[in-house]
């Protein structure tokens, strides 16, 4: 079993603070608020930043205004005392997350099946997860994950024996991820505790994983480690089935008017 990585209590109150700042800053209220980067995919180092991510509405009226309103909420990136590293906190729009769900976006589900939660509403950021899952394609979310996937790979093989520590884990996350839609035929989790839980995994490959993992909690970002021959096989597997993105003839109309709907549901919400 891999286990889940923790953030610090202190930690996450911290942050709730600063995501209720942004969110009087900019008169929204927050769906959903989630870690979306190493910590929360399982692997973080000693010098890992916070990356924090959000969805939020804004009020019906500004909706209705002729002045188009900006789809993002993007803070600077600071070294924060509290927290001893860098705190990156960036927020989409309802809408703009709804039409990346149309689109079948890899990035808006993880936001939405994170398991580091800061804050939700959990009705609301219930619905739109569904609504994201009925309209995802497995093929497009293979496609992303190959891609993230053989980034990292390329990386791996310039770093020749000694690659950095932190790109075995960029390359093995999205391999387990592709393993996962290609047995399963289901959306994958986005944390390596949840995507190792697969019966085929060979138990031989898990303990590498969590000698790994214990080795990236104590290492920095910049670490190298020597080449691992079941990682190399695993992830030259992966990307071996070889996944062209689908493109799309045109919104489906059913879909979009589901996606009206809970789109106005959504910023008519009080809670």
């Amino acid at each position: 079993m891999i286990e889940r990585s923790s953030i610090m209590e202190r930690a996450c109150t911290h942050i709730s603070e600063k995501l209720d700042a942004a969110a009087q800053e900019h008169n929204v209220r927050i769906i959903k608020a989630v870690e979306s980067g190493s910590r929360a995919w399982g692997f973080a180092s000693k010098d890992s930043d916070y990356d924090v991510r959000f969805i939020y509405a804004r009020s019906p009226d500004s909706y209705l205004s002729v002045e188009p309103c900006r789809d993002t909420i993007e803070a600077p990136l600071v070294d924060d005392p509290k927290l001893g590293v860098p705190l990156d906190l960036r927020g989409w729009d309802i809408r703009k997350a709804l039409q990346l769900a149309i689109k079948s976006n890899a990035v808006l589900i993880e936001w939405l099946t994170s398991p580091v939660c800061y804050m939700e509403n959990a009705a609301a950021a219930g619905e739109l997860l569904h609504f994201a899952k009925s309209c995802a394609n497995l093929n497009n979310l293979s496609y992303h994950y190959n891609r993230l996937a053989g980034n990292a790979w390329d990386k791996i093989e310039e770093g020749e024996d000694n690659p950095r520590l932190k790109l075995y884990c960029y390359a093995l996350r999205p391999a387990l991820a592709l393993e996962w839609i290609d047995k399963s035929r289901d959306v994958p989790p986005m944390d390596m505790h949840s995507l190792c839980s697969q019966s085929s995994l060979d138990e031989r490959f898990l303990a590498e994983i969590r000698k790994l993992l214990m080795l990236k909690s104590g290492a920095n970002e910049e670490d190298v480690v020597p080449r691992n021959a079941l990682f190399d096989k695993f992830i030259i597997s992966a990307l071996e089935k070889k996944v062209e993105k689908q493109k799309t003839k045109g919104l489906d109309q059913e879909i979009l008017g589901k996606a009206d709907q809970l789109f106005r549901n959504l910023i008519f919400q009080r809670n």
